[in-house]
């Protein structure tokens, strides 16, 4: 009920300037698509479901115990809001793909918009800057309100802190970017135990 009302003040708001409704390829509104061209639209601004997390936590990031991330580093950046935006409009194709081809296989549907994310800059071994994201599955309707503010959150911990989960499958990812080259080259779901 609660996400329904916020595709409708969100299609409703579109309409009244004159705009289409953003539709996924089946033919359903997509809040995904709304945020990623707000946040396009405003390159200072990052997604509502996303965090750069200072580059102080970037070695326990480093540190999965169910997935890879990336090996030989040798220091870590704090990422912009561009970058981050890059990375989102990179990302979203390949994750929802990613997620669709295991549709059906026991699990429900997951959509890429559900995912909150921990993002973080890396210089690898070879002197190369990436960004890495850590991404828990934790789906809008309980982020947002039926206004579009974001709610008070039972859990706001992910903005603070890294989120470690060991198991759990594609309710949880990682995933690397070149923002040189604009390639997501990584994206890796953590294990079943």
């Amino acid at each position: 009920m609660r996400l329904t009302s916020i595709v409708v003040l969100l299609a409703a708001s579109a309409c009244a300037r004159g705009d289409d409704p953003p539709a996924r390829a089946d033919g359903r509104f997509s809040l995904a698509d709304s945020g990623a061209a707000a946040a396009a639209s405003q390159p200072d601004t990052l997604p509502a479901h996303a965090v750069v997390l200072p580059d102080s936590f970037g070695p326990e990031l480093m540190r999965q115990c169910s997935r890879s991330a990336p090996q030989e580093v040798r220091g870590f950046w704090t990422p912009g809001p561009a970058e981050v935006n890059a990375f989102e409009k990179a990302l979203a194709p390949k994750l929802q793909a990613a997620l669709d081809s295991i549709g059906g296989l026991g699990e429900p549907l997951l959509r890429g918009e559900d995912y909150v994310r921990q993002y973080v800059g890396v210089v690898t071994r070879d002197g190369r800057r990436i960004v890495y994201v850590n991404a828990d599955h934790y789906p809008a309707e309980y982020r947002v309100a039926p206004d579009g503010s974001a709610l008070a959150e039972a859990d706001s911990s992910w903005r603070r802190s890294p989120q470690m989960v060991c198991d759990g499958g594609h309710y949880f990812f990682g995933a690397e970017y070149d923002p040189a080259t604009g390639d997501v080259y990584a994206l890796y779901f953590n294990v079943l135990g």
